[in-house]
């Protein structure tokens, strides 16, 4: 009767052992991963050559996009402010500073997501608002400085084909040849 409460207590302990060495297992694998750059989520969406120029991100509906900075010293305050894109495709606010989530500064990649340093994809809703609203994941977003340089292409183009209907209407043999 001895041997056998000795033999149980020892399955007891086992058991327990396994447990526990278990539990420390999956409590270090969770917090210890190791982090894996995706290279096709590191490329930058842009890099621009004028490293002192800043480029504000905006919807396709051309709204301003903008961040939450909170400040807790000396007072605490919330305020939104616009970002913007700098040369490496890191977001910004207008004095160059970055914007971070838990201290990582964030990324446009050139598949449109908004990732850390490490490549690690980020939800925008996270980050962003518009309108007082958090942006929804995958929205499309633009720089104004190119929305703005597009539109006016485009005017241009209308202009361009304007003006060739009415030379045409006008001298309909002289097809172009005042061009």
């Amino acid at each position: 009767m001895i041997i056998e409460k000795q033999q149980y207590r020892n399955k007891q302990l086992l058991v327990g052992l396994v447990i526990i060495t278990c539990l420390i297992i999956g409590i270090y694998s969770y917090f210890y991963q190791e982090v894996k750059i995706n290279e096709n989520h590191s490329k930058p969406m842009v890099v621009f050559k004028d490293k002192d120029k800043l480029w504000q991100v905006v919807t396709y509906k051309s709204e301003s996009v903008t961040s939450m900075v909170i400040t807790l010293y000396p007072k605490f305050k919330q305020i939104q402010r616009k970002v913007y894109l700098n040369y490496r495709s890191q977001f910004v606010f207008s004095d160059a500073s970055p914007v971070l989530l838990d201290s990582e500064p964030l990324f446009w990649n050139r598949d449109g997501e908004v990732v850390t340093l490490q490549g690690q994809i980020v939800d925008e809703g996270l980050i962003f608002l518009v309108n007082n609203k958090e942006v929804e994941r995958r929205t499309p977003l633009t720089l104004f400085e190119l929305k703005v340089g597009v539109k006016s292409s485009i005017e241009k183009e209308r202009l361009l084909s304007e003006a060739i209907d009415t030379e045409r209407t006008t001298n309909p043999g002289d097809v172009g040849s005042s061009l």
